[in-house]
């Protein structure tokens, strides 16, 4: 079982009860209080107990949204590397009910190369597992918030974070996939 989704992770504003003002003035000072730029984050991780499997992409808002190229390229690379490391073995992919992950391209791509389909209920939020990583990778952000003044640093705190994350299982389990 392999799940995917996408966020957007958003450099926006600090908390002004960490700022240099009395709490019922705004700051003044110069710093990074106003910070309104974005990071679309395209993750998905494997249920699998024996393989911790996570891929993901990101890229600056300004280059646009999540797209059908986008999505397709990165579910793409994923079978590529699953044919080169798990020959022969079929994954099932689970998804929110995007349009996009409903093209026939891209449904395409799953069956031709011997893999499966399933969307999840119309989006409600307890029942994807990405939900949950996404959580857990915001509550990190939150830990380093403090250090993140550009894309480029909330890009590569992101890839720090997400390669320390494992045990993948617990998160499908969680929503009450089952566990074999």
């Amino acid at each position: 079982m392999i799940d995917m989704d996408q966020a957007g992770m958003k450099i926006e504003a600090s908390n002004p009860r960490f700022g240099k003002a009395v709490s019922w003035q705004r700051c003044h000072l110069d710093g990074s209080y106003n910070r309104d730029r974005k990071l679309n984050l395209m993750m998905a991780v494997s249920a699998d107990p024996a393989y911790d499997m996570e891929w993901h992409d990101y890229w600056p808002q300004e280059e646009g949204g999540t797209n059908l190229f986008r999505v397709y390229m990165f579910f793409e690379r994923i079978i590529d590397q699953l044919d080169i490391d798990h020959p022969g073995r079929s994954f099932c992919f689970t998804m929110d009910n995007l349009n996009i992950h409903h093209n026939q391209m891209l449904l395409d791509l799953f069956t031709s190369r011997g893999h499966r389909y399933l969307f999840r209920a119309p989006y409600w939020s307890v029942d994807g597992p990405m939900e949950y990583i996404f959580n857990t990778i915001h509550v990190f952000l939150l830990m380093h918030f403090r250090n993140i003044e550009d894309l480029d640093e909330l890009g590569n705190r992101l890839d720090v974070i997400i390669a320390q994350l494992t045990g993948f299982l617990a998160y499908f389990l969680h929503v009450g996939f089952p566990n074999n």
